[in-house]
């Protein structure tokens, strides 16, 4: 019953807590100049914060950090002390509860008497699911102590463990690039041996059969013994018990041998102790771990790792609906498919540089609001959320992800096909991220030409220009190739039941093709109307999926003639920002749209939403993402008065908010009238444009 209660008042506290912030619960100033805090910090699981103890000393700034894991059966408490040892020397220290242990513990799950010693399956469950999710939470924790920039350094990271915990260590040491020191005391670095009992060999691929499906993989998602060479240039201190009943010295000895090779360059940054001890961190082992941890995170920069080069990492998923869905072209009832050209796809570009990572998602979908876009975010490991753009192509024959309703106030949106798409979403930019190396980048921006769009309003007026940014490997072959164009997908349209990426899917694969790496389409600002111009001789659409390849291939091959003779930036910077706005929702069918959606849009008062914007700089480009579809001139505006030597603009970006107009413009035309209506309101248009400007203004120049 204990834990029940304590798992309710955790989710209250969730409640309470703001959203990606560590909440201060206690504060109260310890002797020796010290303060101690109870914290309790975003999760990966939003309705399962992480509850933490900080210790760190009073009045300093920008101090390095350390975060703090307990033993099986542990909590933060048993580890206050190590804390109270580490924060003198100038640390900011944060024991954190991992998973199912101490404020979050489930009652009866840590009874049983035989727990520490694994081997049976319920054992291993309990000890590695509470590795992998506590890994899961640390890159939200980081997030929640970013605000607090001021005492704490998030460039300088180290973790330290003990038993369960220094395992947890070493896996965070393969998975989080944010971690700079590592210290694992009695952990264990051979998951399958700890598991087993056994050296790897017939009889060990034996015993590891007997497990079920979901320990196996659990364990081999988690074991760093396969994944060593992940970790370099990470500082690692490890030290184990040569007497330790549970985790054998000879596969310790095994891991050393194995991290001295990989650290042969750099020998010091590695170090192996044992002690003539059991399963026993001792007091001589803890001073050695925070010496090591002194020497690489508070000694000069130029003694510690650094990794400064940008990284790009690309990856992609299908996610076609089988069976097919009905597609949706805008406002009002979906319509029925019966065949597919082409597959609908997610695609995710992963910038790393420093401290800084963000992630560019395109799906093909009409749009994709930030009520879905979010639960992608909260699943991303490693990325902030204000720092994963998700944008859509703009296809007119994909499936809904509004939720519009019908005349019956029905809709043919399919929640579990959303959810498993905001899950493919999660995994695609979590393996682009794993994927990532260094790079280097061409970026280029001209006139596209031939018969690509036009406006339907008003045949000339749209944006012509295409910006172009290609990752290039050291290798010298090409990563990606993200192209910026402003254009309407709907050659195919929603009415011929067709499902289909309509002229990106060729676009893309021409792009590969052709040596471009992944392609990646960004839409632009395509509002009002501009559209793909598939028009034939005498004036009419041709709506056929040749007009689909030729329009798409021709935007791809204008896309590398623009990059071709662009030359090669080998050391771009990287910056991202994010700022929340608010717009006033005038329109009626907006409200009613949200109002009947099954998706849960959400408003704080019915009159008015909230939504973000990003600013990137990468090498001298500036890009602004635009949360639904900006006319033409507004998007020329904003490029005009924007900082980059490429200024490239993200339409249908972190929201889908129906069209941006300028105020002069709204409602004023009966051309306009349907574009008019699809808008949140009069004022939108200046607004964002406002707004998006002040974030150009408050950031640096790329």
């Amino acid at each position: 019953m204990s834990g029940i209660i304590i798992s309710i008042a955790l989710s209250i506290l969730a409640e309470d807590c703001a959203p990606g912030l560590a909440q201060v619960l206690e504060r109260r100033d310890l002797p020796g100049g010290l303060v101690r805090e109870r914290l309790l910090c975003p999760g990966w699981d939003p309705m399962e914060p992480v509850p933490a103890i900080a210790v760190y000393p009073a009045g300093r700034t920008a101090l390095p950090l350390i975060v703090l894991f307990h033993w099986l059966r542990g909590s933060k408490e048993a580890m206050e002390p190590w804390a109270l040892e580490l924060a003198p020397k100038g640390f900011f220290v944060l024991a954190v509860d991992c998973h199912l242990h101490g404020e979050r513990q489930v009652a009866g799950v840590l009874d049983r008497p035989d727990l520490p010693s694994l081997g049976e399956e319920y054992s291993v469950y309990v000890h590695q699911v509470s590795i992998a999710h506590t890994a899961r939470d640390f890159p939200r924790i980081l997030e929640g102590l970013s605000r607090r920039r001021e005492s704490i350094d998030l460039s300088r990271v180290g973790v330290a463990g003990i038993s369960m915990g220094g395992s947890l260590a070493l896996v965070l040491a393969w998975q989080e690039r944010s971690i700079q020191a590592v210290a694992s005391l009695v952990g264990a670095s051979d998951f399958w041996w700890d598991v087993t009992k056994l050296p790897p060999g017939p009889e060990a691929e034996a015993k590891k059969k007997g497990y079920g499906e979901r320990v196996r993989r659990l364990v081999e998602s988690l074991d760093p013994m396969p994944r060593l060479d992940k970790i370099p240039p990470k500082t690692v201190f490890v030290a184990s018990g040569r007497r330790d009943p549970f985790i054998a010295m000879e596969a310790m000895e095994r891991f050393a041998a194995r991290m001295k090779e990989l650290y042969s360059a750099a020998p010091e940054r590695f170090s192996f102790r044992d002690e003539d001890v059991g399963h026993e961190a001792t007091p001589g082992m803890r001073r050695e771990a925070g010496e090591w941890l002194q020497r690489f995170l508070i000694a000069p920069a130029a003694d510690r790792p650094l990794r400064a080069e940008l990284r790009v990492g690309v990856a992609s998923r299908v996610v076609t609906p089988d069976p097919l869905l009905p597609v949706s072209g805008g406002v009002g009832p979906s319509h029925p498919t019966s065949r597919k050209l082409g597959d609908l796809t997610v695609r995710a570009l992963v910038l790393e540089r420093g401290d800084t990572r963000v992630a560019i998602l395109g799906a093909d979908f009409l749009g994709f609001p930030a009520v879905l876009g979010d639960k992608v975010r909260a699943r991303v490991k490693g990325i902030p959320p204000d720092n994963v753009l998700i944008g859509v192509t703009h296809t007119h024959s994909a499936p809904d992800c509004y939720g519009f309703p019908d005349a019956q106030g029905r809709t043919a949106a399919d929640l579990d096909y959303l959810e498993s798409v905001c899950k493919r979403m999660a995994e695609t930019i979590d393996e682009a991220l794993e994927r990532a190396r260094p790079a280097a980048l061409k970026i280029a921006t001209g006139e596209a030409r031939g018969k690509i769009a036009y406006n339907a309003y008003a045949e000339a007026l749209f944006d012509p220009r295409c910006s172009a940014i290609q990752a290039v490997g050291e290798d010298g072959k090409t990563i990606a190739t993200l192209v910026n164009y402003a254009i309407h997908p709907e050659v195919l349209g929603s009415d011929q039941g067709i499902l289909s990426p309509d002229l990106v899917g060729p676009f893309h694969d021409r792009i590969a093709r052709e040596g471009g790496g992944m392609g990646l389409f960004m839409n632009g600002a395509q509002g009002g109307m501009v559209t793909a111009d598939c028009r034939g001789p005498e004036g009419s659409d041709i709506p056929t999926w040749q007009e689909c390849a030729r329009i798409g291939e021709l935007l791809a091959g204008e896309a590398l003639r623009i990059l071709r003779d662009a030359p090669l930036q080998k050391d771009p910077g990287l910056f991202c920002a994010a700022r929340a706005i608010s717009l006033p929702m005038d329109s009626e069918l907006m409200r009613q749209i949200m109002k009947a959606s099954p998706l849960g849009f959400r408003s704080p008062d019915g009159k008015t939403v909230k939504t973000r914007l990003n600013l990137l700089n990468v090498g001298n480009a500036q890009i602004l993402t635009i949360p639904g579809e900006a006319l033409p001139n507004i998007g020329c505006y904003l490029k005009r008065k924007m900082r980059g030597t490429h200024n490239l603009l993200f339409g249908l970006t972190n929201d889908a908010f129906g069209y941006i107009i300028a105020k002069e413009d709204w409602g004023s035309f009966r051309r306009y009238d349907y574009i008019s209506r699809t808008s949140l309101g009069e004022m939108t248009g200046a607004i964002y444009v406002d707004e998006a400007l002040k974030l150009v203004e408050d950031s640096p120049r790329p």
